[in-house]
């Protein structure tokens, strides 16, 4: 199974991993267009966690969801040095890998200033 799959989008009864084509020149004209200046509909992985991934094993999955056809990755984080690697992530890929930035419960939260850090 892989890391990131695709979603479906449009799916219908008889599957639901088909991607559905515009029935229509309303449809067609609402198609997005996606990130490679293609017409078309993309589709974006809306919860992973890259910092779990040693860096050049992430990389390989980031490329092969974009040329895959993936739009965008939210890059969900759990303590601070989840979200500093997070963030080192985001910034080589500005646009196609957004932060999301969190803790969980049973983490400490961080100070004012630490927080502050990640948004300069």
């Amino acid at each position: 199974m892989p890391l990131i799959q695709r979603t479906s989008l449009g799916a219908n009864a008889e599957g639901a991993n088909r991607m559905t084509e515009p029935t229509n020149s309303q449809d067609m004209n609402a198609a997005e267009v996606t990130h490679d200046g293609q017409a078309g509909f993309g589709w974006v992985d809306a919860h992973i966690h890259l910092d779990h991934y040693e860096m050049p094993k992430c990389e390989m999955m980031l490329q092969e969801a974009f040329a895959a056809g993936c739009e965008g990755i939210v890059a969900v984080s759990q303590n601070m040095a989840s979200c500093e690697t997070i963030r080192f992530i985001a910034s080589r890929h500005i646009g196609r890998v957004m932060p999301a930035y969190g803790f969980h419960p049973e983490q400490p939260v961080p100070d004012e200033e630490a927080v502050a850090q990640l948004f300069d």
